[in-house]
This record gives C-alpha cells, structure tokens and sequence, in this order.
C-alpha cells in the first residue's frame, strides 16, 4: 500500500488513484447488497476493470495504473482464498478467508474459529472508558494478542479514549513531521525517502487499527512504536533515524521550489487524508467507549469452537468479576449448610452438629475445609450432582439440554452473587434461544461438515455495569461484597433424607455383588412438588468423571467394568421405564373416558402375551386386573382401540417423559433422534410443540393401523400372534419411549393429587404454578395401585400404592477380543406414592417416590425389595412417613 501511494505521486496519479478506489469499492459494496455472491462481486470487479482502462485511456491516453494496482490488493484480500485453496495452499486460504469473514459477517457473529478476537478488543476498549482502568488493573491479557495486534485496545482499557486519542494525535505529527522534512530535504531522492518512511509507518498505524476495530480485516501487523516486537522495533527506530538525520538537510531555494510545486498538494492531501481517517477512528472509539459502553460490555459474540459447534461468549471480565464477589451460602431446606464461602462457618459447633446430624463425620467436615478454597463442601460426593464443585469446574457445563445434575453452582452463579442473571419463562425455565452452525463437523476423520441448531441461553449482566466500569478491585465491588449474607439461596433437598438413602443404597448394593448396577432413588413432596431426595449409586467421584469424560460407559470390556455415577441418574438420565408406564396408559383413559375407564376389559388369548415369564394374565383382563398383575395386552388394546395418543402425548409434555425417532443420518446409518425431548428439569410445556405432537400423530395413525388391521385378521381367521408391535411400545413402556425416575415420580404425584402435577421446585421459596392434567378423578386409579402395592410388592401400609416395571435394555460392550457385542440386562423399576393417611403432616402431606437398578439382571422384584426394605423404612426414619 505504501509503495503504490508512492508510486501515485511519482506517476502523479495520486487524484485519479483516489478516484478510482472509490469507484471500485462502490461497485462491490452494491453487488454485495444486490446478492451476497462472490461470483457476482468477482463480475463487478471485471466490469470496473475494463470500464477503468476504457475511460481512462480515452481521455489522457494513460491506464491511470496506480488505481488498478491498489484495487488489486483488494481483490487479494476478497478472491485470494479460493484461489489459494485451488493452488493447494489450504491453511493460507483458510486463514485469509476467515479474516475476511469477520469483517462481512459481523464482529459480534460469524462462523470464523477464533472470531471473537475483535470482539475481545471492544470488551477491552468498553472496560476502559474514557479514563482508564489506571496502569496495570485492566485484564489486558484475556485478549487474544493483546501484546502485538491487538495493543491498541489493550492500551485503551487500562489509560482509556483520553490516552488514545493522544495516541492518534501524536502519530498524525510523527507523520505530517516526516512530510515537511521530506518537502524540506531538496532532492528527490531524499524526498521519496523520508515520505515513504513517513507514509509505510502512518499506513502501518491505520491498518492494524482499523483492522483491530473490524472495520477492515485482521492483517496482524505490529503498532509502530507501541507493539512488543524486535525486529520491528528495531526497524522503526532505524527509520527515524534516517529521518531525523535527512531533517539537517536544507534545500536550495531553487530545490524546495521544484519540490513544492510538484508536491505539495500531495503532501497536504497526504496529511489531510492520515488525519481524516484519524478522526473517524477517534470518532468510532469515542462511540464504544461512551455512548454504546454499556451494551458493549455486557453484548454477547456468537462464536464457533473448534467442533463447529455455535457458542455464545461473553466478556471474559465479567467471569474475572464473578470470581471476586462473594458468594452466599447454600442450604438445604431445613437450613444445614451445603455449600459456603467462609470456612469459619465449619467451625461453628452448632452448624457442624446439624451437618453429622445429617449423616457426615466430624472428620469429614474438617476435611472439607482443610485447604483455603473459593467454596466449601461438607457433604462432597453425597451433594455433587446437586451443587457442582466450583473449585474444581467438573460438569461445570451442565445446562436443560444436556444435563448433569441440577448443579446449583453453576445454574444460580449469579444469584449467589446477588443478582439473577437468566431470563426466564412463565414457568421459571430459563428462555433459551437457536444458534445455526453453517460449519458443524460431524466427523472429524470423514471430514463430515454440515448445518446444525445449537440452543443457547441469553444472560443480562446489567446488574454488574457499575462494577465492571469500575474495576475488579474497585469500592464498589467491596460494598457489593458486604451484603453477601442477603444471598444465601435454600434448596428443597433435604440433606438427611439424601445421605441416609445413599448409604443404604450402598449396603443393598453391596449384598447384590453386582458390578455394573447402578440404583437411584427420587423421592417428591407430591403436594408441594419439593425435590426431597435425589439419591444415587455409586457416588460421583470427580477423578473418574475427569478420567472417562470422553468414554461412554459401555467402552469398557463388560466382565471386567465396574459401574459409576456420570450424572445424577434420578433427575437426568432417561431410559425405558417399563410396566411403570401403564400408570399412564391407565391415566390416559380416564383422561378421556372418564369414570368409564373402569369398565373396559379386553379378551387376552396366551399366544398373545408379550412377556411369558411374568405370568401376564389372560382371558377376560380388566384395568383393574392390569394394573395389578402389569398386563402389556391390556394397554395395548386399551391404547389402540380408545386412540389414547393424544392424551399420552399431553402427560409426556407435563412429565418431562421423552419420545425418540429413528432417524437416518448422511451415512445411512438408522440413529436415534433426541430432537424432541422436553425440558428436564421444568415440566412446562415446550415453547414449540409442533414437531412433538407430528411424531404423536405420526405414531398413533401406524400404531392404530397395526392394531385394526391385526383385530380384523383375527376375527376372520382366528390367527393369533404377539402383541410386541414396535408401533405400540409406549403401551407398556419399551420402544422410544425413555424416562428418568424424576418423570415417573411425577407420573405418581398426579395419581396422588388426584389428576393435578405440581411442577418440580428445587428453590425452597420458589413460587411455581400447578397444572391441571386430568381434569376427571383419578381416585379409582390410585385405590387399583394400592392394591398392587399390596398383592405385588408386599407393602401393607394401606397409604401406598405403586407400580412395577421390567425393561429390557440393549448395551454396546466389548468382548474379550475386543470386539463390540450387544448383550442385554434388565432394568427393575418400582414407583408408588404415599397419601396424606400415610406421612406426617409437619413433613409433608403426600409423597411421590420412583426406584430404578439399572443393569439388575433381575425382574421388577429386585426394585420392589429395595423400596420395601430400604426406601419406606428411611422415610420412616426420617419423619417423612408414620
């Protein structure tokens, strides 16, 4: 660039060059915004071309050839990549095409790996303000090459708008200096001399500048004079020092008049234009830095990570910030601390007893607290996938689409530094919002790349403005500090409950010698719908979570594996929950029928039975027979002869239950479409259901299809076969069908409280609506569960009434070759609930309980023993049962 400058007022063309620029960028600007198409751009840039020449040449006889050349550049930067890529110089092509992404698709969105960095300077530049944070207390370092490309920024945060427009202004001397001792030097070797030096360095200057405000692209060139470099620092001076050396020479009055009259308008224009642009870069800091300072440093960039995959990212400080204000406390509901920040709250006796009240050792609680710490966990491993660690961040990424456990930690950060940083919905479930993924590697060894939705949830850091303009260290960061106890947050955990049904878990287990079981236990305040206990075995343990992060379970030769907890298995993980799904066939039909579910049988002939080992019944089956002695014939006449789809589809969405399809991806391989679960956590109904309710269609027109056809074909030829239809699975709880014992729990809170669900609260003092799901009575229903509680499972407490499930589960392992095999293991599930005759009123007055052993190799009585000889006995014991 600063060669053809040179060169212009040498050819003096300088005029004509200008013109030209602006002619040819015009033209691109205007087929871009006619068709974002870089082939209809590539054709205005021939037409300017040849329009150039033409004109030109008509009118002086001369191309005017210092326009062209410096449109060529410009033509380098857009068209360069896919030529590069042509040629084979991928990584380059990539490169320049990425920093020309940044520019046309926006600093704060684009798709470019590492596209944040400019919107990391404007985090910077809004941190500093017009004053600065002052010398060493900005957070220069967060920024990608804060040292060298990005210095101006990095200045600007700590000595702020003032110090750089003082920047701006001193370089714009540096050069007008240079100019007048160039028009001063008298030959015209001197003079192109000093002006080139004058003209690379100003050029330089307003390069990376503008390229670093993403107003052209990124070319990573060093500030003169500010960027830590050494050949570059060493060049400049070297430059100067030719200029200061040529400014003793004086022209003769004969040489400064030729150069004045060749020159000058040159040089003024030179100057002009360097202060020009100077001004407009002044201006547009002035406006991020002032004006548009608030939403600049709380305003998100939507980046794509190394995967492909959309992300949005925030301004780095506002994390620095977080780290430095004080966090509340965590308790559980009847006030034991779980999580502090004060490790003088441990040595308070009262505070201890009430946590070894609850079930940890004196020693433990001192363990906890050992080692200086940002937060401290008495309970560790018995509360992790309830709390989340943040000393050490593992799971720390946990969120609604993808959950690890509830995590309070990380999903209330804000709150437990005073301020609620999520929107949220009418139902309190955070808003969350679609990014597109243009670019998403399916495969990194098949290099399978193509578009994908990513969910997103938008903050509002407003509440931390004043602190962040501030400063980490500021007043006012303090201030905020000494109201850390108005923080404090109380979970609807009960602490006791948790740790004793985990500790008897771990002695049932313990007399199974089964290594790849896993148990998990959710217990609901039906009435209320408090989160009471969400109990897992095996503990989490942090080192292996670290360790298998990137290995599913199933990768491990299965004679050798021994089980662990990935997440918390109660409230996240979702599988086939079985027979306990009849509840919500049986529920289905009074949703529809009303008090007339009662009477409807179906005939079951043997050949018919789906499982011939659980003595199924048959003949002449009522929902009363089918409830009790789990028949899967029953519920698939039931759901198919009543079409009961639509109304299990509504106690799917009200429960968190999820339905997968089959779906086949690039390769032609049959996977599994998780695209329609609901929400996990929060129980509302999503915010688009349309796809949801297709696939309900979908499944009742081929599930009744199968049915009628079926019905027909017997009647006529008296030809009988098994009802295991894939069409009707959700019938009796197999197929696509997949809940966590979380779900089920709710299933057996709306039995309770006679057809209405109290929505999960995990905030003691949250305030959340209750959905009507079965507008007609359901007392009919529970008395048949009770009565199956107490033929079935052996409970005789006449206030319990449940429902066992059986599932079958396929699992990928590896055999002692190596080689993947499908092997399956049963799953046993047992839920049941407990009415208000049954549990003390100063605890609760109904309870909605799900047991799950995963892998048991074992019927649903393996579920039913541990509910009976466990489960109810610590609910006895911890008051929330007579």
């Amino acid at each position: 660039l600063s060669f053809i400058l040179i060169y212009s007022v040498a050819r003096r063309d300088t005029v004509q060059m200008f013109i030209g620029v602006v002619t040819f960028i015009a033209m691109l600007f205007l087929a871009y915004l006619f068709n974002h198409s870089i082939g209809l751009m590539a054709v205005a840039a021939l037409v300017w071309l040849v329009a150039w020449v033409a004109i030109s040449w008509t009118r002086g006889k001369r191309i005017y050839e210092s326009a062209v050349f410096f449109n060529l550049i410009i033509v380098a930067f857009l068209f360069g990549g896919p030529l590069l890529d042509t040629l084979g110089f991928h990584n380059e092509a990539e490169r320049l095409t990425s920093r020309n992404e940044m520019v046309w698709s926006g600093v704060w969105n684009n798709d470019v790996k590492g596209g944040d960095q400019v919107a990391q300077g404007y985090w910077a530049l809004a941190s500093g303000g017009l004053s600065g944070q002052g010398l060493g207390s900005g957070h220069a370092s967060v920024v990608p090459a804060c040292h060298t490309d990005m210095i101006f920024t990095s200045i600007g945060e700590e000595m702020g708008w003032i110090t750089l427009l003082l920047i701006v202004l001193c370089m714009a001397l540096l050069v007008h200096r240079g100019l007048l001792i160039a028009r001063k030097a008298g030959n015209r070797f001197a003079f192109f001399l000093v002006a080139g030096l004058a003209t690379v360095t100003g050029i330089q200057f307003l390069v990376i500048i503008l390229g670093s405000l993403g107003l052209i692209p990124l070319t990573g060139v060093a500030v003169p004079f500010l960027s830590y470099g050494k050949s570059s620092s060493v060049v400049n001076m070297i430059a100067f020092g030719f200029i200061l050396s040529l400014s003793r020479e004086k022209a003769t009055e004969r040489q400064a008049e030729y150069i004045r009259s060749k020159y000058d308008g040159i040089i003024a224009a030179g100057s002009a234009s360097f202060i020009a642009v100077g001004l407009f870069i002044v201006c547009w800091l002035f406006a991020y830095q002032f004006f548009a300072r608030d939403n600049t440093l709380i305003r998100p960039a939507f980046v794509t990570n190394n995967q492909g995959a959309r992300v949005a990212e925030y301004n780095p400080r506002i994390d620095i910030l977080m780290r430095k204000l004080a966090a509340g406390n965590i308790y559980d509901r009847n006030g034991v601390v779980l999580a502090t920040s004060v490790d003088s709250i441990l040595d308070n006796k009262m505070v201890v007893d009430k946590i070894v009240e609850a079930g940890i050792s004196a020693e433990d609680v001192k363990k906890a607290h050992r080692y200086p710490k940002m937060r401290y966990y008495p309970f560790g491993d018995q509360m992790f996938f309830m709390l989340g660690d943040f000393n050490t961040k593992v799971r720390w990424g946990s969120h609604d689409d993808n959950p690890y456990g509830y995590m309070a930690e990380s999903r209330h950060l804000a709150m437990l530094r005073g301020f609620d940083n999520i929107a949220r919905d009418e139902y309190g479930k955070p808003r969350r919002d679609v990014l597109r993924a243009r670019n998403y590697i399916y495969s990194p060894y098949l290099a399978e790349r193509g578009e994908k939705e990513f969910r997103y949830t938008r903050y509002d850091y407003s509440a931390l403005l004043p602190m962040l303009k501030a400063g980490t260290e500021s007043r006012k960061v303090r201030q905020w500090n000494e109201k850390r106890p108005e923080r404090d947050i109380r979970l609807t955990i009960d602490a006791k409950l948790q740790v004793r049904m985990q500790n008897a878990l771990q002695q049932f287990a313990d007399t199974r010698k089964n290594n790849y079981m896993r148990v998990s236990v959710v217990v609901l305040d039906a009435a209320k719908g408090d989160l009471l206990c969400s109990a897992n075995y095996p503990l989490p343990n942090q080192d292996t979570l670290v360790a298998k992060s990137r290995l599913p379970y199933y990768s491990d030769n299965f004679k050798d594996f021994k089980a662990y907890t990935d997440r918390d298995l109660g409230t996240t993980y979702q599988t086939q929950p079985g027979s306990t799904v009849k509840v919500m066939s049986a529920m289905a039909g009074f949703m529809k029928l009303g008090s007339e579910a009662t009477g409807k049988s179906y005939m079951v002939y043997s050949e018919e039975k789906i499982d011939t080992k659980l003595g199924e019944p048959t003949g002449n089956v009522n929902l009363h027979s089918a409830i009790v002695q789990s028949s899967n014939c029953y519920f698939v006449n039931s759901v198919n002869d009543q079409n009961l789809y639509t109304q299990l589809g509504e106690i799917y969405k009200a429960t968190g239950v999820r339905i997968d399809r089959e779906a086949i991806d690039k390769r032609g391989r049959t996977v599994i479409d998780k695209s329609l679960t609901p929400y996990f956590f929060y129980t509302s109904n999503m915010s688009d259901t349309t796809v949801f309710n297709a696939e309900v269609s979908a499944t009742s027109q081929r599930g009744t299809h199968k049915y009628n056809n079926y019905i027909e074909r017997r009647s006529k030829k008296q030809q009988y076969e098994k009802m295991n239809w894939s069409h009707c699975a959700w019938a009796w709880g197999q197929g696509t069908l997949r809940a966590t014992p979380l779900n089920m729990a709710r299933v057996a809170s709306i039995v309770v409280n006679n057809g209405t669900l109290a929505q999960t609260r995990y905030l003691y003092n949250d305030s959340l609506p209750q959905t009507n799901v079965c507008p007609n009575s359901l007392e009919q229903l529970k008395s048949y569960m009770k009565d199956q509680a107490k033929l079935k499972a052996g409970i005789s407490n006449p206030a319990i009434g449940g429902k066992t499930g059986t599932p079958e589960r396929s699992h990928v392992v590896r055999n002692s070759k190596g080689r993947k095999v499908k092997t399956s293991k049963n799953d046993a599930w047992y839920i049941f609930f407990v009415d208000s005759d049954g549990v003390k009123q100063n605890k609760a007055s109904k309870l909605a309980v799900a047991v799950r052993n995963e892998r048991a190799n074992s019927t649903s009585s393996l579920a039913k023993q541990l509910s009976r000889t466990q489960v109810i006995p610590i609910l006895t014991e911890t008051g929330y049962m007579n």
